[in-house]
């Protein structure tokens, strides 16, 4: 009687551990799950139960700066076998929601996703079960190039020039567009851009020049014209450069040519890191453009290396339009010389906006 009660408890308890350790886990491949949105699949559900196991997987993946979710992709009703399952042999059951904002809008249109960090969740409730398992891989996909203007600058006595960058794709289906506009009187290169037609509008689908387009108008002698690239992809901007800023003038020899006059430069902010490091002095000058209306800035100054967000930083009211912003460095308690900063903000668009800096003196 001793005896069986011995051996109805050790088979109790052998029980207990073969039903933990029967689960399912997943492993993915690092480096290219967190590229795009095709390797999200580049994963593998593993199953220790002997027989096949029911039930639905899903796989969430949300830009971590931001907190907006990026895409969902649902396996309804997946049978999983002992040992590894390839995601990609259930691709074809899958169904991928994307959201609205503009990193879901652009990894829907283009297939990749913009620079940031990311987390890609999967999750696996097994049928009649009211448990999960939960698994979740961090990557940080940063910008592989910079856009960086070379010609036209300064003064140059062509009405019809080539536009020449460096810098190369994000993306194989993305390409560059070239906007020129002409700088009205009072306006800077960045008023001029937002707001002025411009005279080239033109798509380059590869290299990084662009010939002067047949179809557009000769430039005018002594006008001063702003000109960016853009990375385009699906009506979404991957990446873009600064503003160049060009005078024509052919009244004026070689040896003695006029020098464009440098207005005061402000860093742009983006939704998407770009890859440039500004270097300030004694102020932060950045600048933005609110399509909404006039309300505070919601922003943080980050430290890069520790990413401690700074205390009581200014508060900044914000119009409606092109806001180009002065921050004293004196009225920012904590900034330290030659340290990294990021500075978010948070309440311009359904992305987080940001550039990256450095306080020199």
């Amino acid at each position: 009687m001793v005896n069986k009660k011995i051996l109805t408890i050790i088979a109790f308890v052998i029980c207990i551990f073969s039903a933990k350790a029967q689960q399912i886990t997943f492993s993915a491949n690092y480096v290219s799950a967190g590229s795009n949105v095709d390797a999200v699949l580049d994963a593998t559900a593993i199953s220790s139960f002997a027989n096949p196991t029911r039930g639905n997987i899903s796989v969430v993946v949300t830009e971590d700066l931001s907190g907006l979710p990026i895409m969902n992709i649902d396996f309804p009703d997946v049978s999983l076998l002992h040992g590894n399952n390839s995601m990609h042999s259930f691709q074809n059951n899958a169904v991928k929601t994307f959201f609205n904002n503009g990193l879901s809008h652009t990894a829907e249109a283009t297939g990749h996703f913009t620079p940031g960090n990311y987390s890609i969740c999967w999750k696996f409730k097994r049928r009649g079960n009211t448990g999960e398992v939960q698994k979740c891989f961090v990557n940080q996909i940063n910008p592989r190039f910079r856009l960086d203007l070379i010609h036209p600058e300064d003064s140059i006595c062509d009405l019809r020039p080539h536009f020449i960058w460096t810098g190369s794709k994000t993306v194989n289906t993305s390409d560059f567009k070239v906007i020129c506009v002409e700088i009205g009187a009072g306006q800077n290169e960045q008023e001029a851009i937002i707001n002025n037609s411009p005279i080239v509008n033109n798509i380059n689908q590869s290299g990084s020049q662009l010939a002067y387009p047949s179809s557009c108008p000769d430039l005018e002698e002594g006008k001063t014209y702003a000109w960016q690239v853009y990375e385009v992809a699906g009506g979404n901007i991957l990446n873009s450069s600064d503003i160049g800023v060009f005078v024509i003038d052919c009244n004026h020899s070689n040896n003695n040519p006029p020098k464009v006059e440098k207005k005061e430069s402000f860093a742009e902010v983006k939704a998407y890191y770009t890859g440039k490091q500004y270097y300030f002095t004694d102020d932060i000058k950045f600048s933005f453009n609110n399509s909404y209306e006039a309300k505070p800035l919601n922003y943080s100054i980050i430290e890069v290396a520790t990413n401690n967000k700074l205390a009581n930083v200014p508060a900044i009211a914000m119009q409606k339009g092109l806001n180009r912003i002065t921050l004293r460095k004196i009225d920012v308690p904590g900034l330290t010389k030659d340290a990294q900063y990021k500075m978010e903000i948070y309440n311009l668009s359904t992305s987080v906006q940001y550039i990256n800096f450095t306080v020199t003196q």
